[in-house]
């Protein structure tokens, strides 16, 4: 599938500097999509060349995608039911974890995979429909997944700081939905549009501090930031869909700009590289707190060339070239 936000056909200007510019983006198939029109199924792989950015192409690397899906898929992937409906989940392995949980961000992560993977062999929409039904019935009352949840049984994994949302799910879980309505439509059992706007109003109403302009950590939480979960693409594919399809409108742009601002504040002097966690005013935490929220270059973090590559292909956006490069 193709990229080139053509939800409102706004183009935004290019320009890139540094080492990401030069990102040949490994998750290849994260992206083909466009962001444009609802009509047509995007059979994996798709080997669209964006304007801005690379992408390798060629057989082999289809092989090599398609070999790293079949392995994850049969690791990872298990299904099973939550009040008797049909669900899936992705297995949390970690030191400390055999997979009996599972955590909100590796959900979306599915949900991403599925909506890019599908093609007449994969046949994934269905693996797409029961994860998302995972997703709400692991929900709490602000309509996010709690974070840390128990294998099929419907209830949050005992422990402090498993309950309520981490906001890159919740990102990641409603651009997946925007992208299943591309590939799929919406005349099925699930509506992915309506479900959309559903997710994005209450990612806007309960992790975005209004005052601030930026995304919380999540709905129940806002001690620190965390610059990896600044999803910018999705967050302009919201405001892109929002315009187009005529509902309530969010002011995403100043979020945007608020976490491109954080992040290049957050950047280190000598590398560019952002940390884990900081404050809102783009201050280091001093050691580690709580055994979890520190100021270092982590598993966290690593995921922020990958994000920003990401919202670079997409958009392009020449705006806050310093924050977009942190890998000098």
């Amino acid at each position: 599938m193709r990229i080139k936000n053509s939800y409102v056909m706004k183009k935004r200007s290019s320009g890139f500097h540094g080492v990401v510019r030069q990102l040949s983006l490994m998750l290849v198939a994260f992206l083909f999509f466009t962001v444009s029109g609802f009509s047509q199924s995007y059979p994996f792989p798709q080997n669209y060349q964006y304007p801005n950015g690379l992408v390798y192409k060629g057989t082999s690397v289809q092989t090599t995608i398609q070999g790293l899906y079949n392995s994850w898929l049969a690791t990872y992937y298990t299904e099973g039911t939550i009040g008797g409906d049909q669900c899936a989940r992705i297995k949390f392995v970690q030191s400390g974890e055999s997979g009996t949980n599972s955590v909100s961000e590796g959900i979306a992560y599915g949900m991403l995979i599925m909506v890019y993977m599908d093609n007449s062999t994969n046949k994934t929409q269905d693996k797409f429909d029961r994860l998302w039904r995972y997703y709400k019935k692991n929900s709490n009352s602000n309509g996010v997944m709690n974070w840390k949840v128990n294998a099929f049984t419907g209830q949050v994994t005992a422990g402090a700081g498993n309950a309520n949302g981490a906001t890159d799910a919740e990102l990641d879980a409603a651009q997946a939905l925007l992208l299943a309505h591309k590939q799929w439509g919406s005349a099925g059992s699930i509506k992915y549009l309506d479900e959309a706007k559903t997710l994005t109003n209450a990612i806007w109403n309960t992790e975005v501090n209004q005052a601030q302009k930026l995304l919380k950590p999540g709905d129940a939480f806002d001690d620190y930031k965390n610059p990896c979960y600044f999803i910018t693409n999705a967050m302009q594919l919201f405001a892109d869909v929002e315009a187009s399809q005529n509902w309530t409108t969010h002011d995403w742009a100043s979020v945007i700009a608020n976490s491109y601002s954080l992040m290049e504040k957050t950047a280190n002097a000598s590398t560019g590289l952002i940390p884990d966690w900081c404050y809102a005013d783009g201050s280091y935490i001093s050691g580690i707190k709580d055994s979890k929220f520190e100021s270092f270059f982590g598993y966290d973090a690593v995921r922020i060339p990958w994000r920003l590559a990401h919202a670079y292909a997409w958009y392009g956006d020449a705006k806050h070239l310093k924050a977009k490069t942190p890998c000098r």
